[in-house]
């Protein structure tokens, strides 16, 4: 008696410790899977295990397996690396599976945790003894360019980090950007901008509406954390020119992608703003309407004269 139970406490340490991860890569979707462990025990003296395969989750949109750097951490005794494009979903295959994805920043070998991304709430039940658990389709999508550590917990067993996924822009989706025709008025001062017009929205970059505004009431200034991959905005704050600002373009059309950027305000804290930018020739342009907002000054558009006011005596005001 003393001897059944000693072997079944050790097949519980057993599956709990030895639990590993592992991919299988098909053509149509590239299934996660894992190697989850059970103890069977013949005798005191002998103990058999026996590997049980899992299926975990489905990963879309995968190009090719990759290397996986080196700083990051491969908890499973099998693990796998992808790159896919453009964007892609993790759908669960089990119930009671927990997923992770962390999406991060590697600068030599240290790694910055940039956000993390759960599962669905529609998929999140309780049972009838009260335990919450995710159910089988349950899912993560994932949309930025980046980085991303997979991290997984099958009934109550930690599996620790089973994946790394590298999200490239898809070149299929770059877009058109064309130099802004409108003139543009700050204060009722014609002011020159490097800005581009994108599926009907002018943007502009940062740096160039701080200068431009620096000295109003609505002025700020902005800081940039490289391992963090964040703009942070510091409205009321006078600004800091690092060089460039308010500087012509050479009037051609540019290809743009979305920027992965995250733009915080006062501090890298929380959430980031939910804000679209493009990234052009190495520089993040954001839609003007959206930097009013945050910053809280009136813009206006004249049809007639086709020109774009910047008012910092005023606030903003939605766009109808």
């Amino acid at each position: 008696m003393t001897k059944r139970f000693l072997s079944i406490v050790l097949a519980f340490l057993l599956t709990f410790c030895l639990t590993s991860g592992v991919f299988a890569a098909s053509e149509a979707a590239t299934e996660l899977k894992t190697e989850i462990i059970t103890g069977l025990f013949e005798n005191w003296d002998q103990i058999s295990i026996v590997y049980t395969e899992y299926d975990l989750m489905n990963v879309t949109n995968v190009a090719k397996e990759i290397d996986c750097p080196a700083s990051i951490p491969t908890d499973s005794k099998v693990f796998k690396s992808f790159e896919v494009v453009g964007s892609t979903t993790l759908t669960s295959l089990r119930d009671r599976l927990t997923i992770t994805a962390v999406q991060i920043n590697r600068n030599g070998n240290t790694f910055y945790e940039l956000d993390k991304f759960y599962q669905d709430d529609a998929h999140y039940v309780t049972d009838e003894y009260g335990v919450a658990y995710y159910t089988k389709d349950s899912y993560i999508k994932l949309d930025k360019p980046g980085e991303y550590v997979i991290y997984a917990n099958y009934m109550g067993l930690n599996l620790g980090s089973v994946g790394y996924v590298k999200i490239v822009p898809d070149e299929t989706q770059k877009v058109m950007a064309v130099p802004t025709s409108s003139k543009i008025l700050v204060n009722g001062t014609p002011v020159t901008f490097e800005a581009y017009n994108i599926n009907g929205n002018n943007y502009f970059k940062l740096r160039d509406l701080a200068q431009a505004l620096s000295g109003s009431d609505k002025q700020f200034d902005i800081a940039w954390d490289g391992n963090y991959q964040a703009i942070t905005l510091f409205p009321g704050k006078a600004y800091t020119p690092v060089g460039g600002e308010l500087k012509a373009g050479d009037g051609n059309a540019k290809t743009a992608v979305l920027s992965t950027a995250r733009v915080f305000v006062n501090e890298i804290k929380g959430n980031s703003l939910d804000v679209k930018a493009y990234n052009i020739n190495g520089n993040n342009y954001f839609k003007l309407r959206d930097i009013a907002q945050i910053i809280d000054f009136g813009v206006m558009w004249d049809a007639a004269t086709n020109t774009v006011s910047i008012d910092t005596s005023t606030s903003y005001v939605p766009d109808k």
